[in-house]
C-alpha cells in the first residue's frame, strides 16, 4: 500500500529529521518483493523502517521511498529439536508482541501453520515459560530492527546480543532475488563468500579483513575468516538486503529471579562491587550502572514522566547498581548483600524486586532515565530544531573500565557539560548522555565524543556497542575501521545492492556512486 504523506516516517528516537517522496507500507512477502523489484527498476532509492525506535537516524529517509515493515507481524510457525524451541516470525513483530504471546503460548493464532509447527506447538503448551532473551529497552523496538542492529539490552551480560539467538534469516535484495539462510549451512571459505538466492543467482565477494573489536559491538558489517554468512546480515543496518522472516531461539525463562537495585555513596563504591559481582558464582543476568546525575535526573520533578512512579531517592545515595540474578540457590542473595557490605554499602540502601512483576516496576525506574532524556531533547528542538541526542554507545575491554569511566568524569566536568550516565556496566558499555544547552555546547560534546571514540578504539574497544551506527555516526565507523574497511564494506554491499539503493548514507556517507538516478 502506497500513502503519499510521509508524516510519521521522517523522524526516528534519534530526532534527526529527513524527508521522502512516498511511503509504502507492505505486509506480505510477495508485497515486500514487488515493492523492491519496483524500487530497482526505477532507480529508487530505499528507507527500511521498523518501529522507529533507533537513536542513530538509520531509518531516516534522506530522501527516496519509505518501505515500513511494521505490518509485517505475523508469527509463522513454531520448531523443535533436541535442543529447544525455535520461532519463526515476520519483520515487523515487535518485542513486547513476542513476549506476551510467549507468556500466553494457548493464545498464539496458529492458523495457516504446517503440520510440523502445530506438533512444536502442541509440545510447546506443555512446557514451562520461554522468552526470546534480548532485553532491549524499546519494548515496541521490531524483530527485523533488532536483528538489523544486532540489539542487546541489559540480559546481554549473560545471554550475548541478538547475533547469538537468530539461527536463520530470509532476505530480499534489491531486485526481488530471495536468500535463505539457515546456521550452520553457509560458511565463508576464509574471506571469500559465496551466497545462492532461490533463483539460483549466486552473489560473491570477499569479506573485509579489518579485526572485529573483542567486546560487545554493533558497529559496522561482521567480518571473520570461515564465518557462517549468517551473521554478515545480522547488524548490517538493512544496507545488504531487507529481512523478510526471521526464526529466533528461544530459552526458558528462570523460573527463581530477583532485581536488586543497590544505592552506594561513591562510584568508587559502585566498581567495586562490579569487579566483585562478576566473581560471584551464581547466575547473574544483568548488570546495570547509574551515575550521580542519573539519580538527580529521576529525583527532579520537573522532568517527570506521568507514566512512570518514581520512589523518594534518599539525598545520600550518590550511585547505584542494579543486578538482576537467579536465585534458585539459597544462598545467592546473601552472597550479593555481603559483596555489597563488603565495599561498605548497606542493605538497607536497596531496592528487592522479586519475581517478574516487581522486577518490571524497577526496570520502568531505569527506563524512565532515557524516556527523560528524550523529552529534554523535544523541549531544546522548540527553540533549536537541528538538536539530535548526543548519547555514547562505546565499549572497552574489562582492564579499561575504571581508566574510561575516569575519562568521561574528568574531560565533562572540564568542560562543564551537564551529562548522565547509565547503562550496561557488566558490559563495559555505559552510555553517556551529553546535555548541551545550546548549538555551541552540542558542537563541545560532539567534538568530546570522537575524542572519547578514538581513544576508545586505541583501548581496543567499539564505537558502538548496541544501537548502531546509522547516519549519525558514520564518521565513528570511519575512526574504527579507517578509509580501506569503509571501502572494503562498499564492495560487500555492491554485491548485493549493486546500485547503492537501499538505506543511502547507514553506515557510511552516500557518496552517489553506481545509482540509477
Amino acid at each position: 500500500m502506497r500513502i503519499a504523506t510521509t508524516e510519521g516516517y521522517v523522524a526516528d528516537e534519534s530526532r534527526l529529521q529527513g524527508q521522502a517522496e512516498d511511503v509504502v507500507i507492505v505486509q506480505s512477502e510477495s508485497a515486500l518483493i514487488a515493492a523492491l523489484k519496483e524500487a530497482f527498476t526505477e532507480g529508487m532509492p530505499i528507507t527500511t523502517q521498523g518501529g522507529l525506535t533507533g537513536i542513530t537516524g538509520a531509518a531516516v529517509p534522506q530522501g527516496g521511498r519509505v518501505l515500513s515493515m511494521r505490518n509485517m507481524r505475523r508469527v509463522l510457525g513454531l520448531r523443535k529439536d533436541a535442543d529447544g524451541f525455535y520461532l519463526l516470525a515476520q519483520p515487523g513483530c515487535t518485542l513486547e508482541g513476542i513476549r506476551q504471546m510467549l507468556q500466553r503460548p494457548h493464545d498464539i493464532d496458529v492458523q495457516g501453520w504446517s503440520e510440523e509447527s502445530l506438533r512444536a506447538w502442541k509440545a510447546f503448551c506443555d512446557v514451562p515459560v520461554h522468552m526470546f532473551a534480548p532485553d532491549l529497552t524499546e519494548t515496541g523496538a521490531t524483530l527485523g530492527g533488532v536483528v538489523s542492529t544486532n540489539g542487546s539490552g541489559a540480559r546481554s551480560y549473560y545471554y550475548g546480543a541478538t547475533r547469538r539467538h537468530i539461527t536463520a534469516l530470509k532476505i530480499v535484495l534489491p531486485g526481488g532475488d530471495v536468500i535463505c539462510l539457515r546456521r550452520g549451512t553457509r560458511l565463508a571459505q576464509k574471506l571469500s563468500f559465496s551466497v545462492q538466492a532461490e533463483s539460483g543467482r549466486c552473489y560473491r565477494g570477499v569479506l573485509p579483513d579489518y579485526h572485529v573489536p573483542d567486546v560487545k559491538h554493533a558497529a559496522g558489517l561482521y567480518a571473520a575468516p570461515d564465518m557462517d554468512l549468517i551473521d554478515l546480515f545480522i547488524g548490517a543496518e538493512g544496507t545488504l538486503g531487507v529481512i523478510a522472516e526471521v526464526e529466533v531461539r528461544l530459552v526458558p525463562r528462570p523460573v527463581q529471579v530477583c532485581g536488586l537495585t543497590m544505592f552506594l555513596s561513591s562510584e568508587a563504591q559502585a566498581l567495586d562491587l562490579v569487579d566483585l559481582v562478576r566473581g560471584l558464582g551464581h547466575t547473574v543476568y544483568a548488570l546495570e550502572y547509574f551515575s550521580a546525575q542519573a539519580l538527580d535526573l529521576l529525583r527532579d520533578v520537573s522532568m517527570r514522566a506521568e507514566s512512570v512512579r518514581i520512589p523518594a531517592l534518599a539525598a545520600h545515595w550518590h550511585t547505584a547498581l542494579y543486578v538482576e540474578m537467579d536465585t534458585s540457590s539459597p544462598d545467592a542473595l546473601t552472597d550479593l548483600v555481603g559483596l555489597l557490605e563488603q565495599v561498605g554499602g548497606k542493605e538497607d540502601d536497596t531496592w528487592l524486586a522479586e519475581g517478574y512483576d516487581e522486577i518490571e516496576t524497577l526496570k520502568g525506574i531505569r527506563h524512565a532515565i532515557p524516556e527523560r532524556i528524550n523529552s529534554w531533547i523535544s523541549r531544546q528542538q522548540q527553540s533549536w530544531p537541528a538538536v539530535t541526542k548526543l548519547g555514547t554507545d562505546l565499549a572497552v575491554p574489562d582492564d579499561c573500565l575504571r581508566t574510561v569511566m575516569q575519562m568521561y568524569h574528568a574531560d565533562l566536568q572540564a568542560t562543564g557539560l551537564p551529562y548522565v550516565i547509565f547503562g550496561h556496566i557488566g558490559n563495559n558499555h555505559v552510555h553517556v548522555n551529553i546535555l548541551p544547552p545550546n548549538e555551541d555546547a552540542w558542537k563541545v560534546g560532539k567534538a568530546l565524543y570522537m575524542q572519547w571514540a578514538a581513544r576508545v578504539v586505541e583501548m581496543g574497544g567499539t564505537v558502538s556497542a548496541e544501537h548502531g551506527i546509522g547516519k549519525l555516526k558514520t564518521d565513528m565507523l570511519l575512526l574504527l575501521y579507517g578509509e580501506k574497511g569503509i571501502a572494503q564494506m562498499r564492495d560487500v554491499k555492491a554485491v548485493f545492492d549493486p546500485h547503492f539503493l537501499l538505506n543511502q548514507g547507514t553506515l557510511f556517507r552516500y557518496e552517489g556512486r553506481d545509482t540509477l538516478r
